[in-house]
């Protein structure tokens, strides 16, 4: 197999040096392994020329010298990021995820929300998105929040800012604290539940992991979770719904959670599209998700027919 050189961009990225991340450090790896290069890229040292004959990428003011780019973490560059992938389209660079992927209706976590609602409606927990503090006070008169809820920022990651609210009263302070800077999105929290992640690369689902929340009932690895293999009991169902849901889904790459509550009904809290997956391979050493990957970007590669940039 030809050796190619991959892209690997991230808003993480500080700079276009190596980085520390978990995910860099495996997607390196996988690369290295697979005898690919890598060169890190970072989201301000893009730019475009378009004129009458050519559309134009450019990296630090020079011409492209990739195969291909595995995208991760836009948070901050979501519209950079989009006219990136669609500029890369027209240049035959083929990229993870695909430039659907970043179309206005996926670019927030409410967005992905709601493109779920209209196809798998039956697995949505109550959800609210509310732009002023007088539209989040008149939805708490009217009762709405009568049942503990759960905050979660809009575009957030790593379960950063992401906050479980019990009571009613604690509603209304956190309604009456809250900047609004972004809008407050608040979302049913279902109580006495068993809940679950998969990590589906391409068509395949990876495996199936069981959360153990932290002491305040978050189930982010990040933010203290344990991760253990699932009860093979919920496997199947657990796999056929991910696999729905990556079928219908524009990303490459999804981290998916479940949750079954104490009737063992079905939520879809989160489809994830830059899990972050050392929790996973803790609870699953087996499983290299680095390398699958990379095998999608190769696949594509060979696919777009591209030669080698070297």
């Amino acid at each position: 197999m030809p050796s190619y050189k991959i892209g690997l961009y991230s808003t993480y990225f500080r700079t276009d040096k190596e980085s520390d991340t978990y995910t860099h450090k495996s997607l390196t790896n996988a690369l290295a392994d697979m005898g690919h290069k890598h060169r890190v890229m970072v989201p301000a040292k893009f730019s475009f020329h378009v004129s009458s004959n050519t559309t134009r990428v450019l990296y630090d003011s020079k011409e492209l010298d990739i195969d291909g780019l595995i995208i991760r973490g836009t948070h901050g560059a979501r519209i950079p990021t989009s006219l990136l992938t669609n500029c890369l389209w027209y240049q035959n660079i083929p990229t993870i995820d695909r430039r659907q992927a970043f179309s206005g209706q996926y670019m927030t976590k409410f967005g992905a929300l709601l493109r779920r609602y209209c196809e798998l409606r039956d697995y949505v927990p109550g959800t609210f998105l509310m732009y002023s503090r007088e539209s989040a006070c008149s939805h708490y008169k009217t009762g709405a929040f009568d049942r503990p809820m759960i905050r979660k920022p809009i575009q957030g990651t790593r379960g950063v800012g992401v906050k479980v609210i019990r009571t009613r009263a604690e509603i209304k302070d956190f309604i009456e604290n809250y900047d609004f800077s972004e809008p407050l999105m608040l979302q049913e929290y279902i109580e006495n539940t068993r809940e679950f992640r998969s990590i589906l690369v391409g068509d395949k689902c990876l495996g199936i992991v069981k959360k153990i929340p932290n002491p305040e009932g978050l189930g982010n690895f990040a933010q203290g979770a344990q991760f253990i293999r699932a009860d093979k009991e919920y496997e199947e169902i657990i796999r056929n719904i991910s696999l729905n849901i990556g079928a219908k889904s524009p990303y490459d790459i999804l981290g998916i959670d479940i949750l079954l509550d104490k009737n063992s009904r079905i939520y879809i809290i989160e489809a994830n599209r830059n899990p972050q997956y050392r929790g996973f391979e803790l609870a699953c050493p087996g499983i290299d998700v680095g390398k699958h990957i990379v095998e999608l970007m190769i696949q594509r590669i060979i696919k777009s027919g591209r030669k080698p940039a070297g």
